[in-house]
């Protein structure tokens, strides 16, 4: 929010408003830095990222859904809007090496987590990394792309969060040794975990397979080797670190402590939550 403020400060010293068309082609780089951290450390971007993950393992479930579902998501958005403002070559290439950086340490950083809540953190900060990309070569179809990315992205990571409010009231931790074989103790739970993590992960045929489709084929077209090395880092070490955890969580070996399953209101939170998914899927 400083390096904001230093920008809007700028802007009215130097052109008496606040109109950032007047800065078009006359700022100088720092204000571009400025910028780009002002944003980046919202998204976040690397090495910036490190009180996302702390946040959500010390906040409540419940404002780590406003968190991943709503916050983060505004600062895409301003980046998205104020962009065309502040755009040069050279500091597009920096800014690129900063958020591959983003992608790589976050996949990596999945294989060893504990806490479920800091997994889906770093997924988080990888998939919002990745939709910087495409921004750079900025126009109406990416952002519609990026656009229904952050719709499916906030609807996909609630449900994560909310599924991790779950665990915490039945076991009374977040951790992924104490917590084994839930689809065995709480099947009903275990089916809708089971579906938003495929929903999540980009199972065929479902919005987020498509919408990967497109980002990637689109980053294709802007630079084949960044892309390729963005699709194994992601969708091979990331994706598979995160599903190593998540499928122990569901059918690993039970601790054989008797929990209760989903009650009337969490049932309808999934049944809601997946109907808005379908429709999204397939109607828009």
């Amino acid at each position: 929010s400083l390096c904001l403020l230093i920008v809007i400060i700028y802007i009215y010293l130097t052109t008496n408003s606040t109109d950032l068309i007047n800065l078009v082609n006359n700022q100088p780089i720092w204000i571009n830095v400025l910028f780009f951290l002002g944003i980046g450390v919202k998204v976040p971007i690397w090495p910036l990222y490190y009180w996302l993950t702390k946040t959500h393992v010390e906040a409540s479930s419940f404002f780590s859904i406003y968190l991943s579902g709503f916050l983060v998501k505004t600062a895409i958005y301003l980046f998205v809007f104020f962009y065309n403002y502040f755009n040069t070559i050279l500091l597009d290439s920096i800014f690129i090496i900063f958020i591959m950086m983003g992608v790589i340490d976050s996949s990596i950083k999945m294989w060893h987590q504990i806490d479920v809540k800091k997994l889906i953190a770093y997924t988080t900060v990888q998939e919002m990394n990745i939709l910087f990309l495409p921004l750079f070569w900025n126009n109406d179809s990416t952002e519609l792309l990026v656009s229904l990315f952050i719709i499916t992205h906030c609807l996909l990571s609630t449900l994560l969060f909310f599924s991790v409010d779950i665990l915490i009231k039945r076991f009374h931790t977040r951790t992924v040794t104490n917590i084994q074989g839930i689809i065995q103790v709480m099947p009903i739970f275990g089916m809708c975990m089971l579906i938003t993590l495929l929903l999540f992960t980009g199972l065929p045929f479902t919005i987020k397979f498509f919408l990967e489709i497109s980002i990637f084929n689109f980053l294709i077209n802007m630079n084949l080797e960044l892309t390729l090395l963005i699709i194994f880092v992601a969708n091979w070490i990331g994706l598979l670190g995160f599903s190593k955890i998540w499928f122990n969580l569901l059918f690993g070996k039970p601790n054989n402590r008797l929990v209760y399953d989903l009650t009337v209101r969490e049932s309808i939170i999934y049944f809601i939550s997946f109907i808005i998914l379908i429709f999204i899927n397939y109607f828009i």
